[in-house]
């Protein structure tokens, strides 16, 4: 009965998904004048919408409040990583503004409107690996003050070696999700949530790519949906601040860096 719901949970966004799209190809063909056709056709679409929305839903209350351990709360995670958050925010202010500036400039070189020449491309490259090695920094940086080392704002540079190590695994992470979304596998962010420690445990560890995978899938087993949980509260916290004061997202971006990093060195606590 579990595996024939499992089956049937995995099938019916599939379902909903073919659903809507050949409804919308199907009104696009449809000739005004059947009226009774497309009322028919955009009854299958919005359905179709509704379902797929109501499944998002059902999985996201499912995996929060359901499948998530009880080792992980929000006063062992949250409430540390806040306090922390405010205490080392200024470590983390200059390198937030440069992904800011960053992420504008890729936007910008992206735009649809824009003709795309070999430079253009070179330059959309060049400013993706700046962010994942700002990223990659900010991950060493919040696990030292996690970790109750000594920490400065300059300590985001990594040894070169380890990120070549990060770049390599990231690519592999991304191929894998992609290939997850395209066969419908599995919800491909389980496979995001499962991979989310590789970069931990290549700083602390020192794991090569393929092995930082593989021991990053092993230890977060089980322990997918809490962070999950984890991430959303986080993000939820991103959203408020960032509409109710831009400025407040220096604050909680640090918190989703050491909330992250404090989850890690959790994981490592319960192996021992």
């Amino acid at each position: 009965m579990k595996k024939a719901l499992a089956i049937l949970g995995m099938l019916l966004p599939f379902f909903f998904w073919i659903l809507w799209i050949i409804s919308a190809l199907l009104l696009n063909e449809v000739p005004i004048e059947t009226t009774n056709i497309m009322i028919n056709l955009l009854y299958i679409k919005t359905f179709s919408g509704i379902g797929f929305l109501l499944w998002v839903v059902t999985m996201l209350v499912s995996i929060i409040y359901v499948w998530r351990e009880k080792w992980l709360t929000q006063s062992e995670i949250i409430k540390p990583s806040w306090k922390l958050a405010r205490k080392n925010v200024w470590k983390y202010a200059l390198w937030i503004v440069l992904v800011f500036i960053l992420q504008i400039f890729q936007s910008e070189l992206s735009d649809p409107s824009r003709p795309t020449t070999l430079f253009v491309s070179v330059l959309i490259i060049v400013f993706g690996v700046l962010y994942i090695r700002i990223d990659f920094g900010l991950k060493k940086l919040s696990l030292a003050i996690i970790q109750e080392k000594k920490s400065r704002a300059v300590d985001i540079f990594v040894d070169p070696e380890k990120f070549l190590k990060y770049l390599i695994a990231y690519i592999i992470t991304w191929i894998a999700i992609f290939v997850w979304i395209i066969l419908f596998i599995i919800p491909w962010i389980l496979v995001a949530l499962r991979l989310n420690m590789v970069p931990y445990l290549i700083l602390e560890e020192n794991l090569g790519p393929w092995q930082a995978i593989k021991r990053s899938w092993k230890i977060t087993k089980h322990k997918a949906a809490n962070l999950f949980a984890l991430n959303i509260i986080i993000g939820v916290v991103n959203i408020l601040w960032l509409l109710a004061l831009f400025v407040g997202l220096f604050w909680t971006l640090p918190l989703f860096y050491l909330a992250n990093a404090m989850f890690f060195t959790k994981l490592l606590s319960l192996e021992k």
